[in-house]
């Protein structure tokens, strides 16, 4: 467990590589994960398109300001949308950077029994975790 200082400050506000959009980035709680997932699913329940909606909802969710003001959904969405692919990984490296600083490291390194190939992936602490229901 990591726990917040204010050393963190410097890393909430980037600037995007190509459009020159000041981002100031949020933390993401496991509430705006279970969001994403829940987008993701009606999205693609909706348009019956097989695109993953998980990146669009993934950078959403880590801004806070562009250029210092708070867009509303719809705009923040649209920006989103409009983003070069170099800014959109940029602003998802440094969400991740930011959200590995503080909390639970819930990586894990998975191993496969059959091919022996290994994978890291974050280990989801849901309600389950504490009191399965079956």
């Amino acid at each position: 467990m990591v726990e917040y200082d204010d050393t963190y400050v410097d890393s909430l506000k980037i600037t995007l590589p190509i459009t020159n959009k000041e981002i100031e980035l949020k933390y993401q709680t496991p509430r705006d994960l279970d969001d994403i997932q829940f987008k993701k699913r009606e999205m693609q329940k909706r348009t019956k398109v097989n695109i993953d909606y998980g990146l669009l909802f993934t950078t959403i969710s880590l801004i806070k300001k562009v250029n210092g003001q708070v867009l509303n959904p719809i705009s923040l969405e649209e920006f989103v949308k409009q983003l070069p692919m170099k800014d959109v990984n940029t602003i998802l490296s440094a969400g991740d950077k930011l959200n590995r600083k503080v909390g639970v490291d819930n990586q894990v390194n998975v191993k496969c029994g059959q091919c022996g190939y290994e994978i890291v992936t974050s280990f989801r602490i849901t309600s389950e975790f504490f009191g399965p229901t079956d």
